[in-house]
């Protein structure tokens, strides 16, 4: 992600799935996560920041 700088949709997943990949990244510097979509089709994209850390 950080090494070629893109952003990466992942799957749909629950409510609870998702708030675990935000937890677990929210400390990752240059990256940040958001989810898009409505349920039960709401993704997590996991996207490179540019030191925009937050």
């Amino acid at each position: 992600m950080v090494k070629y700088r893109r952003n990466v949709t992942l799957e749909p997943m629950n409510a609870y799935e998702r708030h675990v990949i935000h937890t677990a990244l929210q400390e990752t510097p240059d990256i940040t996560t958001y989810s898009i979509g409505t349920e039960p089709n709401r993704r997590t994209v996991v996207a490179y920041s540019r030191g925009e850390h937050r």
